[in-house]
């Protein structure tokens, strides 16, 4: 099991503008298809190596980017027999208020975690 008690924290007011930047990114993707998944992509590569911080939120928003990317395939068919329409709905709630969560948190300097997602990047 992983120590989540030693989390990366930022070490200056950019390292903490960086990391809201990576987690509000995800919105790209509502104005440009597929900008939602590359730029946070493009960010956590160019950003990565400069802070553990940025390094460890990168792999979160990408974790949570393709988690809940799951959850929308999965969603999708679902849709056929009804059921799929409001747990679309409720994915899609629950994707906008984690990202904004996640940037309020991060913009206080504080390590968030998505939930109910899996990390698939360590």
């Amino acid at each position: 099991m992983q120590d989540f008690s030693a989390a990366p924290t930022p070490a200056n007011p950019d390292e903490k503008k960086w990391a809201v930047i990576l987690h509000l990114s995800p919105v790209a993707g509502y104005l440009i298809p597929l900008a939602g998944f590359v730029v946070p992509l493009v960010i956590w590569l160019l950003k990565r190596t400069d802070s553990q911080y940025l390094d460890h939120q990168g792999k979160e928003v990408l974790n949570f980017l393709i988690s809940f990317t799951l959850y929308f395939v999965i969603c999708l068919p679902l849709m056929l027999v009804l059921i799929g329409i409001p747990m679309i709905a409720l994915v899609g709630l629950a994707a906008v208020a984690l990202t904004v969560i996640a940037a309020v948190k991060t913009s206080e300097g504080k390590d968030y975690r998505y939930p109910f997602i899996f990390r698939l990047i360590r």
